[in-house]
């Protein structure tokens, strides 16, 4: 019987840079293109496990510590800045353990949470944000329905033009 076959990398103070996804491990790559990474510095811890004995079943898990980052989440595309995250994963799930950026103005955004990796993902990611100010790029992210909504709401308030455009104040 075949032996089984394990491999670990690790990686400290990567530079990545947008589109340079072809440099990082396809599990990193991903979770990059879910954040919506621009830049950063990263640190990366991967172990894989090859099981001949169980058809060949590859088994992962990584761990990926991100500094001073800028993007926006896949699912709610606010931009975030000065982002810095810890992040573990295997074959099967994102774990974001902790998540801490700052958004428009002074404000602080923070994400935990949950992605599967399985044929029908899930996304649980719990998103909390302090000082946040009611402002273009955060009415931008929202879905379309908020987003016509608020803008509908703030343009009968006498919003400026320079926080929704085409509105202009009474």
């Amino acid at each position: 019987s075949a032996a089984t076959a394990e491999l670990q990398l690790e990686t400290r103070g990567f530079l990545f840079e947008q589109g340079g996804t072809a440099d990082l491990p396809r599990q990193a790559a991903e979770i990059f293109a879910l954040f919506g990474v621009e830049s950063c510095v990263v640190d990366i811890k991967m172990a894989f496990r090859l099981e001949p004995e169980q058809d060949d079943l590859l088994s992962y898990t990584g761990r990926l510590s991100i500094r001073d980052a800028s993007g926006a989440f896949q699912g709610f595309p606010y931009p975030l800045r000065e982002l810095n995250a810890d992040i573990t994963f295997n074959e099967n799930e994102i774990l974001l353990e902790d998540l801490v950026s700052r958004g428009s103005a002074r404000s602080i955004v923070s994400m935990r949470g949950t992605v599967s990796n399985e044929a029908q993902p899930r996304v649980d990611i719990r998103l909390t944000a302090t000082s946040l100010p009611l402002d273009l790029a955060l009415v931008e992210a929202m879905p379309a329905e908020a987003n016509s909504m608020m803008k509908s709401l703030f343009g009968r308030h006498g919003v400026t033009a320079t926080a929704i455009p085409g509105r202009r104040s009474p």
